[in-house]
């Protein structure tokens, strides 16, 4: 059986390292021969510091789909296409917006509003790359507009929706995370583990499409919904979720 964990809000709360008690819960759950995979919306760079220890070896989706580490090298799945990074760097102009873009290793980052954003942690923790201009990122995966007005929003939103770009919306932190077109953890899922059934964790609208298509879903927290014909929903809390797992594990 393969186990697909998304990381923050799901085993990683506040930007922090996985609980040992969570990491002993994991490792449990490979000794009983599950495949235990890691998908984020964190590029590979920002997902190091949270698994690296742990979890060397394990498969990574990163960057919601748009990059994998895969036997140690990490790999692009899909890039911005210039079409599309273009009007996004002209939003940025026009609007004077903040923002996070990322490629393979190198990353883009303008944010003004750090507690409504709440991102500057998370990015290049382990000082291993180095914010460019965007005209130096020469392979975007995956660009966040970040602390949008709530005025322009929903205008944005429906400008953006008329090109090959793939949307996540996070009204609560006014941000909307884009990759290419018809690129998600689950699309990268499958590539990799192609006619594979798994087990789902995660909390937010990046997980969804993982989350559906699951054999069995788990929600961290209550902050979504969904139909699903064998759903659990398990606290945001490492120690609840560590003893859920020890009990998974052995069914």
């Amino acid at each position: 059986m393969i186990d697909v964990f998304d990381l923050d809000g799901t085993i990683s709360f506040q930007g922090a390292q996985i609980s040992p008690a969570l990491v002993a819960a994991i490792h449990k759950l490979e000794a009983q021969h599950h495949t235990v995979v890691f998908a984020s919306a964190r590029p590979i760079r920002d997902m190091l510091p949270l698994l690296k220890k742990d979890f060397e070896n394990n498969f990574y989706i990163g960057g919601n789909g748009s990059i994998v580490k895969n036997d140690g090298k990490i790999e692009s799945i899909a890039v911005i296409d210039i079409e599309s990074m273009g009007f996004i760097k002209a939003l940025i102009d026009q609007y004077d917006l903040d923002y996070l873009i990322d490629d393979e290793w190198y990353y883009a980052l303008k944010n003004r509003n750090e507690a409504l954003a709440q991102i500057n942690s998370k990015v290049d923790a382990l000082k291993l790359s180095q914010n460019v201009a965007i005209e130096k990122l020469k392979k975007p995966i995956k660009c966040i507009l970040l602390n949008l007005p709530e005025c322009l929003f929903a205008q944005i939103a429906t400008l953006l929706a008329s090109f090959p770009v793939e949307l996540v919306f996070h009204e609560g932190t006014s941000s909307i995370d884009i990759t290419a077109k018809n690129i998600n953890k689950l699309t990268t899922f499958k590539k990799f583990f192609p006619n594979q059934t798994y087990n789902a964790f995660g909390n937010d609208h990046n997980d969804v499409s993982l989350l559906k298509s699951s054999q069995k879903a788990h929600i961290i927290g209550n902050s979504l919904t969904l139909k699903h014909s064998d759903l659990t929903y398990l606290p945001a809390n490492a120690e609840g979720i560590a003893a859920y797992l020890k009990e998974f594990s052995t069914k």
